[in-house]
């Protein structure tokens, strides 16, 4: 790997790790970037008695400059970090031989995208129906309450589901559970749900460690005459629930829904719960941090969270 990464990216140090939940055993590297830039780092490996001639692991990762926004994760995966920081690359050792390591880059070019501009993650905030009617706030000091808004999708059978979501924005560095329920819905057939997340605000620019986002895997076999074709394509996420933020990130959090099938939805009057999204306004409680062990990848942070 060194060969392969050391000039664009510093090897601090490697580790094997079992996990908890189905017993893989992987060998993680903690890799620092050298230098800003768009990289795709390769893992080409075999499995002992597999059908494969060999299989391919391929993250993306991008690297923008010191102090840089590293926006908001995707589907629960970072793939964004600044120079300072360190991603752990996940390698699954379990029964694979062969391991070889490449990198492809294509470096940042300064007339491309701005790294310290702040994407805009809720555009909703703009329109209609976003609802800014103060509520208590306990985590105010760290977390500032933007308002609520709510979101009608059609089910792939006749009906549809309504999602409320709390919208909150990073302002002072911190480390808690912040937990957003229903209060008093307006309609007593409705089913509440909550969200309890796990969140650290660090200060601008501090470093952190973080897990690489998504890997793609390809599979490739022999024809009869040696050639390789690709055979099938997949991706794996290393999902985590820890929320790492910087003052003036901002996060949603869905605190409440309900689903209507068209029988409802044909009533009379079917739908009024939805005229005034106010009705169903979030609580906000405070808890002390925590993040559990055996949830997702959370393991592999335990020992590398920011202060």
């Amino acid at each position: 790997m060194i060969d392969a990464l050391g000039q664009d990216f510093d090897l601090l140090k490697d580790e094997f790790k079992t996990r908890s939940v189905g017993g893989r055993t992987y060998w993680l590297a903690y890799l620092k970037p050298k230098r800003a830039g768009y990289f795709y780092l390769q893992h080409k490996y075999r499995e002992h008695g597999g059908y494969y001639s060999h299989i391919e692991q391929e993250i993306r990762v991008g690297v923008g400059p010191q102090g840089c926004y590293r926006g908001l994760p995707f589907a629960a995966t970072y793939s964004r970090i600044c120079l300072g920081d360190t991603i752990i690359f996940p390698v699954n050792i379990n029964d694979f031989t062969h391991h070889q390591f490449k990198l492809i880059k294509a470096e940042h070019s300064s007339a491309g995208r701005d790294w310290q501009t702040f994407d805009d993650p809720h555009p909703e905030l703009r329109g209609e129906g976003f609802d800014q009617t103060p509520i208590t706030n306990p985590l105010a000091e760290f977390l500032r309450y933007l308002g609520c808004y709510s979101v009608k999708a059609a089910l792939a059978y006749p009906g549809y589901t309504v999602q409320w979501y709390a919208v909150f924005e990073a302002t002072k560095p911190g480390r808690f559970n912040l937990e957003v329920t229903a209060a008093a819905p307006a309609n007593t057939s409705t089913s509440a749900a909550s969200s309890t997340q796990p969140i650290i605000v660090i200060a601008p620019g501090a470093p952190v460690t973080m897990l690489v986002a998504r890997e793609e895997l390809r599979s490739f076999s022999k024809r009869k005459h040696g050639q390789e074709w690709l055979e099938s394509s997949s991706g794996n996420s290393y999902v985590t629930d820890l929320r790492v933020l910087q003052p003036g990130d901002r996060i949603s959090l869905g605190y409440y829904s309900f689903t209507r099938n068209l029988e409802f939805a044909k009533r009379p009057g079917a739908g009024l719960e939805l005229a005034d999204p106010a009705d169903i306004k979030p609580v906000i409680s405070l808890h002390p941090f925590s993040l559990e062990v055996d949830h997702e990848f959370n393991e592999w942070l335990i020992d590398q969270l920011p202060g």
